[in-house]
Parts: structure tokens; sequence; C-alpha cells
């Protein structure tokens, strides 16, 4: 699920020091509200256009990963890239009993989430 994606051109770019800390803060807090099975946590760091989610993409998102979150997972943080002025981060996430690795992309706007998804690499 990609919940993004516009952005103004000509826009200044992010610092990837500036958003790093609430990058990391942001992506265990989504967790979180997926392994809680919490729509309302999962969207309260996002902007207007994360806001705008609808309960459904988030329930089968929280279906597919809510088991695998309980077994214990991993993270490892691979980085950033400027995308469209937003910072995007990037971790690998991997569960406990699981012999695939998911891909998370975490788009930062402005000092809120504009996006998150999970995907295979």
């Amino acid at each position: 699920m990609w919940v993004l994606l516009t952005a103004a051109a000509g826009q200044p770019l992010p610092s990837a020091a500036a958003d790093k800390p609430f990058a990391q803060h942001a992506y265990e807090h989504m967790l979180s509200a997926i392994a809680a099975n919490s729509f309302e946590d999962f969207t309260a760091l996002g902007d207007v256009v994360f806001q705008s989610l609808k309960r459904e993409e988030f329930d089968q998102v929280a279906r597919r990963f809510m088991p695998l979150l309980a077994t214990g997972q991993r993270s490892t943080y691979l980085g950033s890239f400027r995308v469209q002025g937003m910072r995007v981060h990037y971790w690998r996430l991997s569960f406990a009993g699981e012999h695939v690795d998911w891909l998370v992309k975490l788009a930062v706007k402005d000092g809120r989430v504009r996006g998150f998804f999970i995907s295979p690499p």
C-alpha cells in the first residue's frame, strides 16, 4: 500500500539529517499501529494526503502483517533519497521464521508522513 503522491515542483529539498529521527520514530510507530490494528494511530503522523487513506486499505495491510509482526521482526535502516520534494527512507524488514525480506518505504514531507509502503524488494 503506497499512500502518496503529489509534490510541488520547486520546493526546497528536505534534509536527510533532519528527517531521520522523525522517520525512525514514524516507522516504529506505524509498525506498532499495524500490529495493534489501530487505523487511528497509523494515520496520526501523516499529512492531509496520508490521512485520506481509507480504512479498508489499512485493514488489508493489517490482515497481512499483524501475524508476522506478532512473531517478531528485525529492521535495518538502508538510507534515504530525495524524491519529488520529499525524503523517502528505506528499511529492510525481516520476520522470525520467514525466508522473505520486505522493503519498507516511508516518505516524509514537511515533518509529516506522506507515504508508507511495504513490498517485496
